[in-house]
């Protein structure tokens, strides 16, 4: 369960999941495969195809696993990272576009003892996925270590969880800034407020309230549109801001920021905006 560098390929693993081979002109073929970059994170697209970049510093191997439906049982195709970049396993695919349903495999050594716990047979959903397009169905298949064995976390599953997992999807969150340009303020002059969008919103008459989740999202992101002024505190020269991340909630089918709440965050940013999704609808 290794990646053997003197052949430049992924050893087989028990159970392996056989995937159809690119054919001329398919999307992930060789020649449809560049270095890409190991930033940003996730699946990102560019118009002309998808970069993928996973952390994963002490793994022997990543692959992207591509899924046709989220009925899928089990990845149509594997495409290996070739690259990696300061622990970044990174790669563009030419022609792989919005809607694709993807995850990951890892490889590298399985050591409980030393806190290494990678297990290839296992489907693992990208943490900076934009959009989750299917629910977690649990399953004693989706851990990495025998449920009820002797050796309880010590011991090793070699199942496949594909049928089970969640899967990410590939979305357009490019923004097109039209007339607008960088303030291209320097880092030394840089002061970033950062905030965490429920407490930002949390006293503002149009907060959420006791409002079910999917209004209070809708609600918090609308204010994000026009924030509230910060606290006497927080009047600092402050020239960019910064949203923390918000969580995926099982069930909750919710796009976190509308197109144009994106547009109207994005131009008050010096920094890259990166929309997040909560989940494909």
């Amino acid at each position: 369960m290794t990646f053997d560098r003197s052949t430049d390929s992924i050893a087989p693993v028990a159970h392996e999941i056989p995937g159809p081979q690119y054919g001329e002109g398919a999307p992930g073929a060789d020649e449809d495969f560049r270095p890409g970059s190991a930033f940003p994170q996730g699946a990102t697209y560019d118009g002309k195809g998808t970069n993928f970049a996973l952390f994963a510093q002490g793994a022997d191997g990543v692959e992207v696993c591509l899924f046709e439906g989220v009925e899928a049982k089990t990845e149509c195709r594997r495409i290996r990272l070739r690259e990696r970049t300061n622990g970044v396993w990174h790669g563009h695919i030419r022609g792989l576009g919005p809607g694709q349903l993807y995850g990951y495999r890892v490889y590298g050594p399985y050591e409980p003892e030393r806190g290494l716990r990678y297990n290839p047979n296992k489907l693992l959903l990208d943490p900076y996925t934009r959009a989750i397009a299917r629910d977690v169905k649990w399953d004693d298949s989706l851990f990495g270590y025998q449920i009820g064995s002797e050796k309880a976390d010590l011991s090793f599953d070699d199942r496949d969880s594909a049928p089970f997992a969640p899967l990410g999807v590939v979305i357009d969150d490019r923004f097109e800034w039209g007339s607008d340009r960088r303030l291209k303020t320097p880092w030394s002059d840089t002061v970033i407020y950062e905030a965490h969008v429920r407490g930002l919103t949390r006293r503002h008459p149009a907060g959420s309230g006791s409002s079910p989740p999917s209004e209070a999202i809708k609600r918090m992101c609308q204010i994000l549109k026009h924030p509230p002024p910060l606290p006497r505190r927080g009047s600092f020269g402050r020239n960019g801001s910064r949203h923390l991340i918000a969580r995926c909630w099982p069930g909750t089918s919710v796009s976190c920021l509308c197109e144009e709440t994106t547009r109207s965050i994005a131009k008050t940013s010096p920094l890259r905006f990166r929309s997040t999704t909560l989940r494909a609808g």
